[in-house]
């Protein structure tokens, strides 16, 4: 069974299924959104459990709990935030909230499309 992998960004929600190429068709852009509960709607409808979430610019890791809650025990949710003490914030509220969910990391780095900047 493909497994659906939603990368969600502060201007897309992409998700595409194992195996295949992410291409633009398959990102749906939430730019345009204004308020947060369509964005959290769009995530809950995009997540199914077994899924992966890299949550891009995770900042205090709200969308990470959130994703892990939905993807279960058997998905995985990375969470991607560049500055340290946010980082360290985004860890504190994943550990405070997912009891230990241990297919949930926090990881302090930049993502981006070009390698060595």
């Amino acid at each position: 069974m493909p497994v659906a992998v939603v990368t969600l960004s502060a201007v897309a929600l992409a998700v595409r299924t194992t195996g295949s190429s992410p291409t633009v068709a398959d990102v749906r852009f939430v730019a345009s959104v204004t308020d947060e509960a369509s964005v959290q709607a769009a995530v809950a409808r995009a997540l199914r459990p077994g899924a992966v979430l890299h949550d891009v610019g995770a900042s205090l890791g709200f969308y990470s709990v959130l994703g892990a809650r939905l993807v279960g025990a058997g998905g995985v949710v990375v969470a991607f935030e560049p500055h340290p003490l946010t980082a360290a914030e985004a860890q504190a509220n994943v550990a405070a909230n997912l009891s230990g969910q241990k297919e949930t990391a926090v990881l302090s780095t930049v993502v981006g499309m070009v390698g060595g900047v």
